[in-house]
């Protein structure tokens, strides 16, 4: 089984963009900041839903990881964004950018929480920062 934690943002980059032809490179920096969160216990892609006294402690357990998360994700992380683009004389242009986060997002910092509390006793730390890979099509008129 996996637990996954999946979370809601919006990102806002500041690039600079350099053309020479028909070629683009774009860099630069970005600000993201978090809406939301949910949890999801999967076996082999499927949502796992467990009846009885086993589903109301795996129901117990995600909906306390959805609050640890809650409480220790930081809502504001920072990165760097690289990128390329090429326009085609018709209009249409093709683009990749890849970003990645500077700031660990998830550091245990325990607060009320007894789980963290006893992560922290047992020398578990994280580490956890952000990366993305886009692509995209578009058509200038």
């Amino acid at each position: 089984m996996k637990c996954s934690i999946n979370s809601w943002k919006a990102t806002v980059p500041v690039m600079i963009k350099y053309t020479s032809n028909n070629l683009s490179v774009l860099a630069g920096p970005y600000v993201s900041l978090l809406f939301d969160l949910n949890t999801a216990l999967t076996k082999d892609g499927e949502q796992v839903k467990i009846e009885g006294a086993a589903g109301e402690i795996i129901t117990s357990f995600t909906d306390e990881l959805k609050q640890i998360a809650k409480e220790t994700i930081r809502p504001v992380n920072f990165g760097l964004n690289f990128g390329i683009e090429y326009q085609f004389d018709c209009g249409l242009f093709l683009s990749g950018n890849y970003s990645f986060g500077l700031r660990n997002v998830f550091p245990l910092n325990p607060s009320e929480n007894e789980t963290l509390k006893m992560l922290v006793d047992l020398n578990v730390t994280t580490r956890v920062k952000t990366q993305s890979l886009q692509f995209g099509l578009g058509y200038r008129f």
